[in-house]
C-alpha cells in the first residue's frame, strides 16, 4: 500500500482510514469535485489578520506531472523534453497522489483548465470584507508566475498547476467509486514505514 521514497526510514503517519481508503479507488489522470477549507500564508504587511479559506470546485487527480507537461510540449509541437524536479518537501507515500511530510500527509491535486476553484475567503473568523477580499486575491495573483522548469523547458502558456492540500483539510472528495466525506469523529490510523 505504501510507497515510501526509502524503505529504511522509519516514520508515523496519522491519517483518516476514510479517506486513504477511498483515494486508492482513484484511476489516473481522473477528473474529481473536491472541497476543503485552508489556513493561507500571507505577510503581515498586508495586515489583515488570519486569513483561512473554504474552497470547491473541479481538480484533475493522480497525474503523472512529468508526463502531463511533456503532452503539452508535444501538442505546441515541441519536443518531450521535461524532466520534473524531484519534490521539493516531503515523499511520495502513493506516488501522484499523498506526499508524506513529518507526520501530515498531502493529497495532490492538479487545476484544470476551463474549471476555477470557487475560494471564499475569512479574516480573524469572519467573511473578508470586499476590501479585504480584493487585497487576498491581488497577493495571490502575483505570486501565480508559473512554473520555471516548464518554461525552460518551453512551456510558457497551458502549464500544469499542481496543488497540495494537507488532508485534513479535505471536506469532501468525489472521484469515480472515490466518494470521501469528512467524519468529525473519523477513525485516525497510524501507519509506520
Amino acid at each position: 500500500m505504501a510507497n515510501v521514497a526509502n524503505n529504511n526510514e522509519t516514520m508515523t503517519l496519522v491519517i483518516n482510514a476514510s479517506l486513504l481508503e477511498n483515494v486508492q479507488k482513484i484511476n489516473k489522470a481522473s477528473f474529481a469535485s473536491i472541497e476543503y477549507d485552508g489556513e493561507e500564508k500571507l505577510p503581515k504587511y498586508l495586515g489583515l489578520g488570519k486569513v483561512t479559506k473554504h474552497a470547491i470546485g473541479n481538480v484533475q487527480m493522480r497525474y503523472d506531472y512529468g508526463n502531463a507537461v511533456n503532452n503539452r510540449l508535444e501538442k505546441e509541437g515541441l519536443e518531450r523534453t521535461f524532466e520534473p524536479q524531484p519534490l521539493r518537501w516531503g515523499k511520495w507515500f502513493m506516488p501522484n497522489l499523498l506526499i508524506v511530510n513529518d507526520t501530515d500527509s498531502y493529497l495532490r491535486y492538479y487545476l484544470v483548465k476551463g474549471s476555477e476553484i470557487h475560494t471564499q475567503y475569512f479574516v480573524d473568523g469572519r467573511e473578508a470584507t470586499a476590501e479585504e477580499d480584493a487585497i487576498i486575491r491581488a497577493y495571490k495573483a502575483g505570486k501565480n508566475k508559473g512554473s520555471k522548469t516548464q518554461s525552460d523547458a518551453g512551456l510558457e502558456g497551458n502549464q500544469v498547476i499542481p496543488c497540495t492540500i494537507n488532508t485534513k483539510n479535505v471536506l469532501s472528495l468525489k472521484c469515480g467509486e472515490c466518494h470521501y466525506k469528512r467524519e468529525e469523529h473519523a477513525r485516525v490510523i497510524e501507519v509506520t514505514r
